[in-house]
């Protein structure tokens, strides 16, 4: 995994976990946005890569292609949460049954009632929309990554 990857991962949860309920505002409203566009196609990719490794018994086998398409379906999903009720209502609501299990985990511990499916919050801000500038980083660290790749396998044939 490349540095600005996990980076971003750790900006995405420092922000979430701290910043944004210690210290609510126009940068920690940003911050995981800019850090989510930077990780969050990389991870689709892998993800994938790593599901068609398992079922196929196939190499892994990242391609510039695929980075691009994730990078393009991330981008597109983004905006259209941010922008389209429709969108950001379902977006809540999925994401609602993704952390469920955290949240009655967290609830039984405490020795609370375990909670039902909520929708999350989600700031539906237009000016998020500025994030979208840094949709090439995980392109260029695709491309980087590739790069080196090739490059050991010439030098180790």
């Amino acid at each position: 995994m490349r540095p600005v990857c996990i980076v971003a991962l750790v900006a995405v949860v420092a922000n979430d976990r701290w910043l944004k309920v210690d210290h609510p505002g126009i940068l920690s409203g940003k911050v995981s946005d800019f850090a989510g566009l930077i990780y969050f196609p990389l991870l689709i990719v892998a993800l994938m890569e790593a599901v068609r490794f398992l079922i196929r018994w196939r190499p892994w086998e990242l391609t510039y292609r695929a980075v691009v398409i994730a990078t393009v379906i991330v981008g597109v999903a983004f905006a259209l949460i941010k922008t389209w009720n429709p969108a950001s209502d379902f977006y809540r609501n999925v994401m609602g049954y993704f952390f469920w299990p955290g949240f009655a985990v967290v609830d039984a511990l405490n020795g609370a009632p375990i909670p039902g499916v909520r929708p999350i919050f989600l700031a539906q801000d237009h000016w998020d929309l500025i994030a979208l500038v840094v949709l090439p980083v995980p392109i260029l660290v695709a491309r980087r990554v590739m790069g080196r790749a090739s490059g050991l396998a010439t030098v180790g044939s």
